[in-house]
């Protein structure tokens, strides 16, 4: 899977997601750093199941999604 970052509707940067958790987050340990105080440090994982299936796991509540 290949994310796309946009940023005012203008390509910003693409993330290529391979087997295993992608983390996305305003913390730079993320695999996915999106420096925004409206995410959280580690905001959501997403993981890739048996099947193909993509899983989004929100990490943060207390951030709005």
């Amino acid at each position: 899977m290949r994310l796309m970052i946009l940023e005012e509707r203008k390509l910003r940067d693409t993330f290529r997601a391979g087997s295993g958790t992608v983390s996305i987050g305003s913390d730079s340990g993320c695999d996915v750093h999106l420096p925004d105080p409206r995410l959280g440090g580690h905001h959501l994982d997403i993981t890739q199941d048996t099947e193909g299936i993509w899983w989004l796991d929100v990490r943060e509540t207390s951030v709005p999604t």
